[in-house]
């Protein structure tokens, strides 16, 4: 779905233009999405369009498999070589 946000905050446009359980991120210049932020693996806990290196899951590095669970990335598992932290939002290598 698209439609020009006409400088209305995001809270507002979410309201307007989302279901209650979505909330709406910027796509291009002119554009929205609907995510939800507690599940979507490339807006998990906020807009990844804005900032994908915080909220986008699948840039955590050397990462084989994330999940996006209660707006937080979780790890769960990493390319060969890396480990898992104990706070599961990151790999480190195996040897460190």
């Amino acid at each position: 779905m698209k439609r020009s946000s006409e400088q209305l905050p995001l809270a507002a446009l979410s309201a307007e233009l989302c279901p209650a359980s979505l909330s709406a991120c910027p796509v291009g210049d002119d554009g929205f999405e609907c995510v939800d932020f507690r599940t979507d693996l490339r807006s998990c806990g906020g807009c990844g369009a804005a900032d994908p290196f915080t909220y986008d899951c699948s840039s955590i590095a050397n990462a084989d498999s994330v999940a996006c669970a209660a707006g937080r990335c979780l790890v769960m598992s990493c390319m060969p070589g890396y480990s898992i932290t104990a706070s599961r939002d990151a790999c480190v290598p195996s040897w460190a």
